[in-house]
């Protein structure tokens, strides 16, 4: 057995470890419960996607953060005039990877939760120039695209705080390639400040 992996196995116990600490803090600070999660990260999966799709900076100011958004709207703005993107998803389901809490470094009062879920869907991705032609798709109605991906959510844990995305980590095809893989390690375990 060689030295790293036994490090690698402690690693995977105390981050189970910190998930488990996290979640009873979460139980006891805003009721949270993983099946009522679950839905509602698959609800915000679907919300975002069609936000997305319909270029609405409103409705995805609602549903991320300011960081997450300012990385949506330069693809949204550069959209070309007249194009239509349709976003169709079907058995969406959240599992929980990891939960994590942490405060902001300038107010440690200002206390955040985040939360890892692999979403697993099968979805269609349709773009329509503006004169009604097909011009990208990913997957159709007849064979839609199966997509594993794995999105952070957060909630400021103050009165009034609601789940947002944060961060889109990517699919799982592009978190097992080499270069991505050798990138999350290195930052794996920490909060990403908050409600940026």
């Amino acid at each position: 057995r060689s030295p790293s992996r036994g490090l690698g196995d402690v690693y995977k116990r105390q981050g189970w470890c910190s998930s488990t600490i996290a979640l009873a803090q979460l139980q006891l600070a805003i009721g949270f419960t993983v099946p009522t999660f679950k839905t509602h990260a698959a609800l915000l999966f679907e919300e975002v996607g069609v936000a997305l799709a319909r270029a609405d900076e409103a409705e995805l100011a609602r549903l991320t953060t300011p960081s997450c958004l300012a990385t949506m709207l330069p693809a949204l703005r550069s959209r070309a005039k007249g194009e239509k993107h349709q976003w169709i998803s079907h058995g969406v389901n959240a599992s929980i990877k990891q939960i994590r809490l942490g405060h902001s470094s300038r107010n440690r009062d200002r206390k955040f939760a985040q939360v890892t879920c692999a979403i697993e869907a099968k979805m269609v991705y349709e773009v329509r120039d503006a004169s009604g032609k097909l011009v990208g798709s990913t997957g159709s109605e007849a064979a839609p695209h199966a997509v594993t991906d794995f999105w952070v959510f957060e909630r400021m844990l103050a009165e009034g705080g609601t789940w947002r995305l944060k961060e889109r980590l990517g699919s799982f095809s592009e978190l097992t390639s080499s270069t991505t893989t050798s990138t999350l390690e290195n930052g794996t375990g920490k909060p990403s400040s908050p409600g940026g």
